[in-house]
């Protein structure tokens, strides 16, 4: 089960870094103003060196003109669940103060929100492209 529910987590997180890269045009800068400088980023320094967090958020609103994360909802939070559970897979740590040094994971994979996620994640992909993500209607379940 563990196995089945990493690979899920893993692989729908990255889909949603792989989309975002694809909707970064070619020719896009982003220029990030701080307070002692001004750096730039061309789409391949955002892609290697911009975080997820800064890439959904400020990048896509400036280089689509609309942000998907502007208002805190549902399909927001889960996406954001999404990106920690993905982070506690990676970056595995054991708890060892316990009997089951892997029980926040364990716990974690047993009541994580699976439908509600790609359905989430399904809204962010259709926000920015409409009807890329659509509902097979074939009655088959794949």
């Amino acid at each position: 089960f563990y196995g089945e529910t990493s690979s899920f987590v893993i692989y729908l997180f990255t889909s949603i870094e792989s989309f975002t890269n694809q909707l970064i045009p070619d020719d896009y800068v982003f220029i990030r103003k701080l307070s002692s400088k001004t750096e730039s980023f061309d789409k391949n320094q955002i892609q290697d060196n911009i975080d997820f967090k800064t890439k959904v958020k400020e990048v896509l609103k400036d280089a689509k003109g609309k942000g998907f994360f502007d208002k805190d909802t549902p399909a927001n939070q889960h996406i954001w669940n999404l990106k920690d559970f993905r982070n506690d897979i990676i970056h595995t740590k054991p708890q060892k103060d316990n009997v089951l040094w892997y029980d926040n994971l364990i716990k974690k994979s047993l009541n994580f929100k699976y439908t509600e996620t790609l359905e989430s994640v399904a809204k962010f992909m259709n926000f920015y492209k409409p009807d890329y993500i659509v509902e097979c209607d074939c009655g088959k379940d794949f």
